[in-house]
């Protein structure tokens, strides 16, 4: 039987406290996270971690799911991977730097981009956001959000959430939704497994070749 983990989750982090990204990152907090060498050195290394899982030929374009200021398109861009940020909070975006590309406002369960357009997405720290504590928001917002990522990644493409589930029951939850898409096969993968404070979860997809 596998082990239930345990989590050590603040009820007053912004995701309980707030609701939205959009309400939460103000322009001052934006500013700060923009200047905070500890979240750029954060943001990279669990970028850096999302890439080990996946292939990605030269030519590939991978969307970068809820981007905010762009340190983790800034690595994408520095490995030499086309690469286009989205995220719903502006102000997020508005502190980031031009040069690591293109940075468009949306919210990651209606993606303003055209059937099968990537071969990879990578998001850390964004899906918690849509991990309602109602269950039937959750679970309405998790099935939207699969869909998307299915119509946006080309066939053979992959997905790579890493995410901060508030429960062992929530953690299950995404897996139960995520399999409810034939095309799609995954597991996750956790990093620290049994530290509450340093643990690292990421789902890892990839979407059948052939289908569309």
């Amino acid at each position: 039987m596998a082990r239930e983990l345990r989590f050590n989750i603040d009820p007053d982090r912004p995701e309980e406290e707030y609701g939205s990204p959009s309400a939460y990152y103000t322009a001052e907090r934006s500013a700060y996270y923009a200047h905070s060498n500890s979240m750029r050195q954060m943001q990279r290394k669990m970028t850096a971690r999302a890439l080990e899982f996946i292939e990605i030929d030269p030519d590939a374009w991978v969307l970068d799911l809820g981007c905010g200021t762009g340190f983790g398109q800034e690595l994408l861009v520095e490995a030499g991977i086309h690469v286009i940020g989205v995220d719903v909070a502006w102000e997020m975006l508005s502190q980031g730097r031009h040069e690591n590309g293109p940075r468009i406002c949306a919210d990651m369960t209606v993606l303003p981009f055209r059937t099968l357009s990537f071969d990879a997405v990578i998001s850390v720290s964004a899906m918690q956001w849509v991990l309602s504590e109602d269950p039937n928001l959750r679970n309405a917002a998790l099935g939207v959000l699969v869909r998307e990522l299915e119509r946006s990644l080309l066939p053979g493409g992959s997905a790579v959430m890493q995410f901060y589930p508030r429960t062992d029951h929530i953690l299950k939850e995404v897996k139960e939704v995520f399999a409810t898409v034939e095309n799609f096969q995954g597991q996750f993968v956790i990093d620290n497994p049994l530290s509450p404070k340093k643990r690292k979860i990421y789902l890892v997809v990839v979407k059948r070749s052939g289908a569309c």
